[in-house]
């Protein structure tokens, strides 16, 4: 087996990344499950804004993958912890989408 090109990742890198990767994989979660819910009792359009965050959570667990394998310099992590909360962030909004009361 190849050895990482910068090196392995320390006990605590390790931990942060599966915090981080289990408050984001939570969020994706619920915000899948609620979009498939609301997607056919409310509006299709609930079904493609949680595919949307899908392929963006596709998109990071890519990006995870080269970086542990070491194909990616280090500077990306922050790209890849950036890119994790923006993953957050649309969750929080997509849920408040999926659950806010329609004005009459």
């Amino acid at each position: 087996m190849d050895e990482p090109l910068f090196g392995g990742a320390s006990r605590r890198d390790r931990l942060i990344e599966h915090a981080v990767g289990g408050v984001v994989l939570l969020f994706v979660s619920l915000t899948v499950l609620f979009s498939i819910i609301n997607g056919f009792s409310k509006t299709i359009l609930h079904l493609f804004l949680g595919l949307a965050v899908v392929m963006l959570t596709l998109c990071e667990l890519q990006l995870i993958r080269w970086y542990r394998m070491g194909d990616l310099e280090p500077k990306f992590k922050f790209m890849i912890v950036g890119l994790g909360f923006s993953i957050v962030y649309l969750s929080i909004i997509a849920n408040v989408y999926f659950w806010a009361p329609v004005p009459s």
